[in-house]
């Protein structure tokens, strides 16, 4: 008997689920505490790099294993674009900043959302999938980074929900 296309995309459905795939593995991402903060982080395991958003704020860590390269980045900015799944009314400027904060030696920033927008009640964590981490160069403007997320390679892709 030969199986049909479909039969074998239940088959991988099914394979995946019972592997620790599918919302198991969303929801070990994703919580909130006590307070109401909404959490949601994923890591890169090639550049060490852990992202982890909390309501509308974007933290970029090191782990313990990153690359020389990759720590030695630290003390300068990086650039970041993320992804929103489209529902309420959430939405995020295309690519932002992150700066390095010396005291916690990690970077950090809060996302800037477009004019205009509501989204009271409703935070960037809710609903972002995927942020994308790159290098900046200098513009000669202090506090200022340039990077293009159309044309540049990320430094790190991260998948933070289904």
């Amino acid at each position: 008997m030969r199986a049909t296309p479909r039969v074998l995309l239940t088959l991988i459905v099914l394979s995946a689920v019972g592997c620790g795939g599918g919302e198991g593995e969303e929801e070990g991402k994703v919580h909130t505490t006590d307070a109401g903060t909404v959490i949601v982080k994923a890591t890169d395991d090639k550049t060490g790099l852990e992202v982890e958003v909390q309501n509308d704020s974007i933290y970029v860590h090191l782990a313990k294993d990153a690359p020389k390269a990759i720590r030695d980045m630290g003390g300068g900015p990086l650039g970041g674009a993320c992804e929103v799944d489209g529902g309420g009314s959430v939405k995020v400027s295309r690519q932002f900043p992150i700066y390095w904060r010396e005291d916690p030696g990690d970077w950090g920033s809060a996302v800037v959302r477009p004019l205009g927008q509501n989204g009271e009640g409703e935070s960037l964590a809710q609903h972002v999938t995927s942020c994308r981490i790159f290098a900046t160069k200098p513009t000669g403007v202090p506090d200022q980074v340039a990077f293009n997320e159309a044309t540049d390679r990320p430094l790190a892709t991260l998948k933070l929900r289904r």
